[in-house]
């Protein structure tokens, strides 16, 4: 019998590692969690010990046997890899295309530009006076993009994002889905497809866990 494979994800609360941590839950692989501490008086918010491990100071990270390995999609083809009958990336090679071009939208588009603008208008402008102006930019791409993502799986007929079956794209727009209702007010209202999608996630008892432990609820 093959030896389980050494996993650890480290994580932040309430951010961009659910995604994979959701992944890890739904594929029943043996893993460890560790705590991305996190003390916003320093740079880049993490801790030296974290800062170490990813000199990047982004999560989330996932440590396999000796490899660190970090970004999203990367994680989420590792783990894909350790449990291929899961089709985290879909059945086919064209499924595993559409999985990889959601990743792109969500980490650059809507995670990097959108979000990271929002919440932290300093990485494009130092001045101040900039930023409030920045920020409503950002949130108005923000909007934008879920307009676009509610059109996008309307026009797909299909229960998930790539299909009819779960796949990491799900797991990511998830999260990011969750950060845009805090956001946008009238995103369920004006997302009937996506509320619906969400609510087939909130059906998966691996997202459920994940959220108890991201959010203590």
């Amino acid at each position: 019998m093959a030896s389980t494979p050494s996993l650890t994800l480290w994580y932040s609360p309430q951010a961009s590692s659910i995604a994979p941590h959701i992944l890890l839950l739904e594929s029943g692989l043996q893993f460890e969690l560790a705590l991305a501490e996190v003390n916003m008086a320093q740079d880049g918010g993490f801790t030296g010990d974290f800062k170490a491990v990813n000199p990047k100071k982004r999560i989330p990270v996932l440590k396999f046997k000796d490899e660190i390995i970090t970004e999203g999609s990367a994680i989420a083809t590792m783990i894909s890899s350790l449990a291929p009958d899961h089709k985290f990336f879909g059945e086919t090679v064209l499924d595993a295309v559409r999985v990889y071009e959601w990743f792109n939208y969500l980490s650059g588009d809507v995670h990097g530009q959108a979000f990271g603008l929002a919440m932290r208008p300093s990485r494009a402008v130092e001045d101040p006076a900039l930023q409030a102006a920045v920020r409503e930019k950002a949130l108005k791409n923000l909007k934008q993009e879920f307009t676009f993502i509610e059109g996008k799986l309307r026009s797909s007929g299909t229960s998930f994002a790539v299909g009819n079956s779960f796949t990491a794209a799900d797991a990511y727009l998830f999260v990011l889905y969750r950060w845009a209702k805090g956001t946008i007010k009238t995103l369920e209202a004006e997302s009937p497809y996506l509320s619906a999608w969400a609510g087939r996630m909130l059906e998966r008892k691996a997202v459920r866990s994940a959220l108890e432990v991201h959010t203590g609820v």
